[in-house]
């Protein structure tokens, strides 16, 4: 994707300048064994400067990070300090904005050495290079500095974003790369998913100036590695990972006796997903923590103080209490808060306690807490995965249950009814995704065999038949549609041709056949048809597959969402493309315009939908309501709508007067809704099936 231009002669340029230092190698192994917990980049300044920071905040929530900064993450009942270094820790790099007053307060050199001491990526932004470099600074020894310019204000400060966030995606490369040349093993090469991710990112840091500081001769085997293992495991259908028994949430400071327990479990056989393993560069590894919280069949929260505080520890519990997941508490500090402890839904859980008991008494308890109704925990979990995984892969009917499969399931389901009164437990039930899949492979086993009782019975009337009626209808067809094209011209005369030509293709021995001299008609049509056609121009710079564009209503502006995760507004008449916005967190496959033009609207696979201004920046994230994928998203004529659909089957119709609040829901029942269209007046709505 090119650059964007520079300002036109006469306009103001606005600059920005960022300084950084690539790490040493011992910082790199340290970089490489760490991982955010809720923030990626924590924004240290004075609050004198704030006029400065919240455009840098917004830019940076622009492309889909969350940082931290206290106006927003300071919460009461806490001291101001314990807060600032818990948001050190907890993020992955830090952000000194500098000005005349940023050393004026303590808080920030206290938050400066003590991310030093953590190894932390730092970044200095500044509105003009200082000379000389304060004391204070010193201890970061050289750094690099960049200008970041562009013609307007705002766009300094998306520029300025997009470089913090890839000078990050950078470092992290790097630090896994020199990690996987030291051990050489295969977990530590990036995922499919990351791969794509940070071959993104490193697309842009090529295409612009920060290209020059970031050489990536020392990545490139481990890139390599990772694009062959990729393939390999394509081929040979393992591309998702062994799927782990448990999932073990916990608090960061528990770590080391998190470790000996994880141990142990290994050698007693059981197969673990723990967050330091396999640690994602680019794509979202929240994401990451979801799947393996459900491809797991039970989850092992650590309980202490600090873990029932935790809102990541608390997110985790909910992602398992979605997915309906066995939730076993250990506890190895029983100075935690009862009522949290109660809060979070825990109280009622039996448990296993590490206090109370000697260490082998305790595992003894646990081992006995993970056999129980095990058999039951990993056939929910089977059909689980094997419902979200045809789910992901467009609800094929090859990726449902044979009648075998599907046989043992029907017994297990009775078998858990059974349970269910004689052991006095209350069964988790199926989710909706679940009884969806067992019913389409049910409704697909049934057409099966109803297909093959009566295909022997009208085999011989229906070839009888048809025979006449195709050569009739279909030498008819296209002898229309080639005459058609002495009307048609342009872009209609090649779509009818194309429809002839395809028609001649599939019938070809029939043509030959009844009417010989139609194919030579049908086919100089077809190039007189293309001959009028010329090509105006040709967008490109996204990473991943297009998947929808709109022209805007005064047709200047053409709005394209790609695989990429991505949406880009193009100038029509200078292919020019504003920055693209990393929002959304997974494809985003469907885009519309406003009738006034003064909104665009996104749906994502992530199950959102966003609205973003004529220049391509976010406006607003509607509240995530949608269960499933979304599929389309579609402004009413007058533009005072907004419909949503998705593969749930729900369908959202949003409301401009309440500023898109509080929608009114639809339901298709539990069909995936694929398309939809508002009537010309937008009174009325049309969906179809997907």
């Amino acid at each position: 994707m090119a650059q964007t231009t520079p300002a036109a002669s006469g306009q103001p340029t606005h600059q920005l300048q960022l300084a950084f230092r690539l790490p040493n190698p011992d910082r790199l192994k340290r970089i490489a064994l760490s991982k955010p917990r809720r923030n990626d980049i924590f924004i240290a300044y004075a609050p004198t400067d704030g006029g400065l920071v919240r455009p840098i905040d917004e830019a940076i929530r622009q492309q889909g990070f969350d940082p931290w900064i206290d106006y927003d993450d300071i919460l009461a009942g806490s001291s101001y300090e314990t807060q600032l270094k818990t948001g050190v820790r907890e993020a992955d790099m830090l952000v000194l904005v500098l000005t005349e007053n940023t050393f004026q307060n303590h808080h920030i050199l206290d938050c400066l050495k003590l991310a030093i001491a953590l190894n932390k990526l730092i970044l200095v932004v500044a509105r003009s290079r200082p000379l000389p470099l304060p004391d204070q600074l010193a201890c970061l020894g050289n750094l690099h500095w960049l200008t970041v310019s562009a013609n307007a204000s705002e766009a300094a400060f998306d520029q300025l974003a997009l470089h913090i966030i890839h000078i990050q995606v950078y470092v992290r490369l790097m630090a896994r790369a020199a990690e996987w040349q030291h051990h050489q093993q295969s977990h530590q090469l990036l995922s499919e998913e990351d791969l794509e991710a940070v071959q993104g990112r490193l697309q842009w840091i090529n295409e612009h100036s920060i290209g020059q500081f970031f050489s990536l001769e020392a990545a490139q085997p481990f890139l390599q590695a990772s694009t062959e293992q990729t393939k390999a495991l394509k081929q040979q259908q393992l591309l998702q990972r062994t799927q782990p028994d448990i999932f073990i949430s916990y608090s960061r400071p528990q770590r080391e006796t998190v470790k000996d327990l994880v141990n142990t479990l290994i050698r007693h056989g059981w197969k673990i997903w723990i967050d330091w393993e396999n640690i994602p560069v680019a794509a979202d590894w929240r994401e990451e923590v979801e799947e393996g919280i459900r491809q797991a069949h039970t989850l092992l929260f650590i309980v202490s103080p600090l873990a029932v505080r935790s809102q990541h520890c608390q997110w985790e519990l909910e992602i398992a209490q979605k997915y309906n997941k066995r939730i076993i508490p250990v506890i190895i500090d029983d100075g935690y808060d009862r009522d949290l402890f109660k809060t979070i839904g825990l109280s009622s859980i039996q448990y296993v306690s590490y206090t109370k008991q000697a260490e082998s008494a305790a595992f003894k308890q646990l081992l006995q807490a993970l056999r129980q109704h095990l058999v039951d925990a990993k056939a929910y979990t089977r059909l689980l995965n094997r419902a979200y995984d045809w789910q992901e892969q467009g609800r094929p009917d090859h990726g449902l249950l044979t009648a075998q499969a599907l046989g043992e399931i029907q017994r297990w389901c009775r078998q858990r009814q059974i349970d269910d009164i004689h052991d006095q437990r209350v069964m988790m039930p199926l989710l909706p995704l679940q009884e969806q899949y067992l019913k389409a492979s049910q409704l697909s086993l049934k057409g099966k065999r109803r297909k093959g009782l009566l295909a022997a019975a009208a085999i011989a009337t229906t070839m009888a038949s048809l025979s006449v009626l195709l050569t009739i209808a279909t030498i008819g067809e296209i002898r229309a549609l080639v005459l058609s094209l002495e009307e048609h011209k342009g872009l209609d005369g090649l779509i009818t041709a194309l429809k002839a030509g395809k028609q001649l293709q599939r019938n070809s021995w029939l043509v030959t056949l009844a009417k010989p001299n139609l194919r030579p008609q049908a086919t100089t049509a077809l190039h007189s048809a293309t001959l009028e056609l010329r090509e105006m121009n040709r967008l490109s710079g996204h990473a991943g597959d297009v998947f929808d564009v709109a022209f805007s209503p005064d047709g200047r502006t053409i709005a394209s969402v790609s695989e990429d995760q991505t949406l880009r507004v193009w100038e029509v008449h200078n292919s020019r493309s504003s920055q693209p916005s990393f929002s959304h967190r997974q494809a985003i496959v469907s885009v519309d315009y406003s009738a006034d033009g003064d909104l665009i609207a996104t749906g994502s696979y992530d199950g959102a939908v966003k609205l973003w201004t004529p220049a391509g920046r976010l406006h607003k994230t509607l509240p995530k309501l949608h269960q499933d994928w979304v599929a389309q998203v579609k402004f009413s004529p007058g533009g005072q709508y907004l419909v949503s659909t998705s593969f749930s089957g729900q369908i959202h119709l949003w409301n401009r007067r309440d500023d898109f609040a509080q929608p009114v829901e639809m339901s298709h029942g539990e069909i995936p809704v694929g398309t939809v269209d508002f009537s010309p007046y937008g009174r009325q709505l049309v969906t179809g099936d997907a």
